[in-house]
């Protein structure tokens, strides 16, 4: 282990990166609270990460886990997840040796992370079911422990390098954006309260600018500078509520690479932006990016 500065807090790095370390993404803005969200780890405070979609949930905590050589896996709450695949279960396989079907039990994602001293996110925690959110309890108390009562109660306690991180769209103060994700619960106070929460919001209009100058090979200043004068013009609207789609910083990057290979705003949006969008918001982007930046409608 050393011990590196990142945002002005001092932190263990491992001294090489794991089978699950995560790659460092070049000009990757880390954004206002990483200092805390830093501490927080620090300390083995457990962290929710709260905002709405695209804004870099997710890819901080990839990238933290990058810059500190720190193995990351990773479990979405969407679509069918279980239990049983966050924490494990019997499944039937042969037998190295003999080629028979046999018994055995395998770990999930959070129980090998636990074991192993990994990094463990659950994304989107606010669509969970009530049995896994009811596994976060015990785990994200003071003595965290999580028994697996299909494996004959066996009791799994953290390795002390485990770091629970959860993400969010919706939750407590922003349960009022509930409508804009279908599916979603109110997280209860109770869980809540075992996590350092932070809203990761979207960046500066000046970090915004230095992100496409430092990811997008090939852009020019002026381009970048007229691309961020359409995000925000667009997020204005969003506030206003005109809209409801928001213009992420994932959009945008998508949006600016497309751009790199068609040279028009309105052509390279199209498959990027245009198209994820009903017809009325489609042209109020349409017209948006226009006004910035010229292009056919």
């Amino acid at each position: 282990m050393s011990v590196v500065k990142i945002k002005d807090v001092e932190i263990e790095k491992k001294e090489k990166p794991g089978a699950y370390t995560p790659k460092e993404v070049k000009g990757y803005i880390l954004p206002p609270d990483t200092k805390k969200i830093l501490n927080s780890v620090k300390h083995k405070r457990n962290v929710l990460l709260v905002g709405e979609t695209g804004t870099g949930k997710t890819s901080l905590v990839y990238q933290l886990g990058a810059m500190l050589n720190e193995d990351v896996l990773y479990n979405s709450c969407q679509g069918e997840t279980s239990k049983a695949d966050i924490v494990g279960q019997y499944v039937v396989e042969p037998d190295p040796v003999t080629n028979r079907m046999k018994t055995v039990w395998k770990d999930g994602r959070l129980i090998t992370a636990m074991r192993n001293g990994y990094w463990f996110i659950l994304d989107e925690m606010d669509f969970a079911r009530p049995d896994i959110l009811e596994l976060l309890h015990s785990l994200a108390d003071e003595n965290p422990n999580i028994v697996l009562d299909s494996k004959d109660g066996e009791c799994v306690y953290p390795h002390p390098n485990f770091r629970l991180f959860a993400t969010a769209n919706s939750i407590g103060a922003m349960s009022d954006q509930r409508s804009l994700y279908q599916g979603t619960n109110i997280m209860n106070p109770a869980l809540i309260d075992r996590f350092h929460v932070f809203h990761i919001r979207d960046l500066s209009k000046e970090d915004t600018w230095q992100m496409l100058i430092e990811r997008i090979e090939g852009i020019t200043g002026p381009i970048a500078e007229k691309m961020v004068q359409v995000v925000f013009a667009l997020r204005g609207l969003k506030d206003k509520e005109e809209i409801l789609s928001n213009f992420s910083n994932r959009r945008l990057l998508s949006w600016a690479n497309e751009f790199m290979l068609y040279a028009d705003p309105i052509d390279s949006a199209a498959h990027t932006i245009f198209n994820k969008l009903d017809n009325v918001e489609g042209d109020l982007f349409r017209r948006t990016i226009q006004e910035y930046m010229g292009g056919k409608l």
